[in-house]
């Protein structure tokens, strides 16, 4: 009865922006309306799936009080979880889907300065296509899940910072956190993403043939595995660019290149000199079209790029378009002993 009735101080200060739980909303927003499907799996893995999917389950935390004898052990990375669906959802119908998950992985390697296991997080995105619905989409499986890598980086602002390095020739090191998350993908159909630092952020690329035959996967199956971590890295404020209100015109150009040269570096060279050849108040594009290499031509590969230009002032002639891409044809020509066909 003699107790103050004085109500409790409370800020009515809002909450500080999580900025990380930001970038996941960001990040479920863009996949799901570019048609990839959200899922929630155990953080616990069985060691058959790790074995399965090329990892080391000695680099695993084991649990001594597991839920199930299924759930032995901590994930070292999300992508296993993931490709464990791919053959259900297959079976039950659906000829082509895209997954993804947002969720923790832990290895033995990582700890913080408390001695305690560091928590990973990880995005994990996978693209399946049976044979039939393969046929219907031209280009290896590689570009369909980068596709997908490459909308997300747009919607952060981060396509234009990093760099793809080629799985094969990749020193990871001093990460074996992306060594392990990159043991089900085939190191010569698979990429590093770089950033401007040179740190690598994840993986991205086809699996190996074991690990599509131990999980009963289709041909047409490809993925990619990063840290969400990066998107806190860049702006996700996109400038607003307005479209122009005349027609596009779009044309193609085809190098014949060495073999040992790759196609990113085919793709930034042709970037870089559209950029300092195209008029002033026009917007262009480039996409890749075709890699080919003639059975009777080992020594070069054809890179095939489609260049997009429209002008807010006026639409543009073919002739225009052409002579921008012959200036692309000369440099190129002279900086990569390159060959237009």
């Amino acid at each position: 009865d003699h107790l103050p009735l004085e109500p409790p101080h409370r800020s009515i200060m809002p909450v500080p922006v999580n900025p990380l739980l930001d970038a996941k909303t960001t990040i479920r927003r863009v996949l799901t309306a570019a048609g990839a499907s959200e899922i929630l799996s155990y953080s616990f893995v069985h060691g058959n799936l790790l074995e399965k999917a090329g990892q080391d389950a000695a680099q695993a935390f084991q649990l001594g009080n597991a839920l199930s004898p299924d759930l032995q052990y901590m994930r070292l990375s999300l992508t296993p979880s993931l490709l464990t669906m791919v053959h259900p959802n297959q079976k039950a119908g659906y000829d082509e889907f895209a997954l993804f998950e947002l969720g923790l992985a832990h290895n033995t390697h990582d700890y913080d300065e408390d001695g305690l296991p560091r928590e990973i997080n990880s995005l994990s995105f996978v693209f399946a296509a049976n044979a039939k619905a393969a046929a219907a989409r031209p280009g290896a499986p590689y570009y369909q899940a980068r596709k997908y890598l490459v909308h997300l980086l747009a919607s952060f602002s981060a396509m234009d910072i990093m760099q793809f390095e080629p799985l094969a020739d990749a020193d990871l090191s001093a990460s074996p956190w992306l060594a392990l998350m990159s043991a089900p993908y085939e190191p010569g159909r698979s990429a590093v993403l770089r950033g401007p630092d040179g740190l690598a952020w994840g993986v991205i690329g086809e699996f190996r043939a074991g690990v599509r035959k131990n999980l009963k996967l289709p041909d047409c199956v490809a993925g990619f595995e990063l840290d969400p971590l990066l998107f806190l890295q860049t702006s996700q404020k996109n400038d607003y660019i307005p479209l122009p209100r005349f027609p596009k015109v779009e044309q193609d150009i085809c190098l014949k290149v060495p073999a040992a040269t790759t196609y990113a570096e085919v793709f930034n060279f042709v970037w870089g000199e559209i950029g300092t050849a195209c008029p002033e108040n026009t917007v262009p594009s480039l996409s890749p079209v075709d890699i080919y290499q003639r059975d009777d031509d080992p020594e070069h590969r054809q890179i095939t790029v489609r260049l997009g230009l429209s002008s807010y002032e006026r639409t543009l002639t073919d002739q225009e378009v052409a002579g921008i891409l012959d200036k692309v044809a000369a440099a190129a020509k002279e900086k990569l002993q390159a060959e237009r066909i």
